[in-house]
């Protein structure tokens, strides 16, 4: 009887504990979710969109930070930035023809440094390490951080616009 009552407290400690699921958001429901409100601080969530970047003037794709939008190759709306590292392990987004430049000529130290690449051999890597091209749907699971916030922005209910960004991000193919 006491080994019994010890396995349902311990099972019951265990589901208290286990992580949540995170919260789903389509793309209609982006804005009144994420900058709108700020309800989902530090809360993670799951978005499905196309990754993209800048495409830069000469359409090299400078990267200054990835987000995720609703259509490929820059179309639809902007569902959302996200923080990633470049390379090819899990999580990360790569393309043999990365390469980091200065952000101008004879920059001096201090100045950030930009990376540019050909988006069409541009790949990310799911939490296993798989690649996938970019112009595959990406799902994209992360925290929410808020990093400023817009006043009187008269499309918000509220009056008040906030940007998220997502961070600890995992990815996965979103098909």
């Amino acid at each position: 009887m006491r080994k019994s009552v010890a396995t349902l407290a311990l099972g019951a400690f265990l589901l208290a504990c286990a992580p949540k699921p995170p919260v789903e958001i389509d793309a209609a429901s982006v804005e009144p979710k994420l900058y709108w409100s700020r309800s989902l601080q530090d809360q993670r969530v799951a978005l499905t969109g196309y990754i993209n970047f800048d495409n830069g003037p000469a359409g090299q794709a400078i990267a200054g930070g990835p987000e995720l939008r609703s259509g490929a190759n820059g179309a639809g709306l902007k569902l959302i930035s996200f923080d990633a590292k470049f390379g090819s392990r899990p999580n990360q987004i790569g393309s043999a023809t990365m390469k980091t430049d200065k952000m101008f000529k004879n920059a001096p130290s201090g100045v950030p440094e930009v990376v540019t690449f050909d988006r069409n051999a541009l790949t990310y890597y799911d939490a296993k390490g798989a690649p996938h091209p970019v112009g595959q749907p990406a799902r994209v699971i992360g925290r929410v951080k808020y990093a400023v916030s817009i006043e009187n922005d008269p499309r918000s209910p509220t009056g008040q616009r906030f940007r998220p960004i997502l961070t600890q991000v995992e990815l996965a193919p979103g098909y």
